[in-house]
């Protein structure tokens, strides 16, 4: 797990050959038994990616005849996120959906299913955060619809370790969280944009107060708390 985990980072894959190696098509999602079995060429062999593939064939390899099939799978999980987040090709999202239906579909005990239906929901969860209100309604739902897959496997399948994880994914969910960008530079007495993004509020209030360069220096690294009060106790403008 660590070797793989060392050649799924990008980070540490900083010097490419020409003909790189490159998981290029969804045939890295096929099922467990095929993805074994496949032969894996590369011309570039110093590839990271290319040795992570190699590793998680191989330790899924070794877990294949276990008759427990968790560890397997532990690993198959990681494979599938893995070929999802570094897969160098466009349509994603279908096959890594319909590779955790095969997992739900092919297994009868609970801890798997809970496990895999929560991957399922996290990845929900994860494209929510594609979706451009002015563009599109695509993505627009999915936090529901992973919040409401999370209800079904606690509810099905408690005490899993996918019931606690769907526990934690929707506390995630819930979260309040609000965050406004301005521009770095204004004009003084002219318009500028501002940017809220925001999740799980229902309205917002604005107050604005007068300040200056050097008050923001000496607040500038203080509690936040004491910045909040700090400027709730000043006269507003507007």
């Amino acid at each position: 797990h660590r070797a793989i985990d060392f050649f799924s980072n990008n980070e540490a894959n900083l010097t490419k050959a020409v003909d790189h190696f490159r998981i290029d098509s969804s045939k890295y999602f096929l099922d467990n038994d095929q993805f074994i079995g496949f032969k894996l060429k590369s011309s570039d062999p110093l590839s990271f990616h290319y040795h992570a593939i190699r590793y998680l064939q191989d330790l899924m390899r070794f877990h294949s005849r276990d008759t427990d099939p968790s560890a397997y799978l532990d690993v198959d999980f990681k494979r599938l996120k893995f070929v999802y987040d570094k897969g160098a090709f466009e349509d994603r999202v279908r096959p890594y959906l319909k590779a955790l239906d095969r997992i739900i579909n092919r297994y009868d005990r609970k801890e798997i299913i809970a496990e895999a239906k929560y991957w399922t929901a996290r990845f929900y969860s994860t494209l929510a955060n594609r979706y451009k209100p002015t563009l599109s309604e695509e993505y627009r739902w999915h936090k529901k619809k992973a919040y409401r897959l999370c209800q079904e496997i606690i509810k099905i399948y408690p005490g899993t370790y996918g019931a606690r994880n769907a526990r934690n994914l929707m506390a995630n969910i819930r979260k309040i969280k609000l965050e406004l960008t301005l521009e770095q530079i204004t004009i003084p007495d002219k318009p500028f944009r501002a940017l809220l993004a925001y999740q799980n509020v229902d309205r917002v209030y604005f107050r604005l107060v007068e300040t200056n360069r050097e008050e923001l220096k000496q607040y500038r690294y203080k509690n936040r708390q004491k910045i909040v009060n700090h400027f709730l106790s000043r006269p507003v403008l507007k």
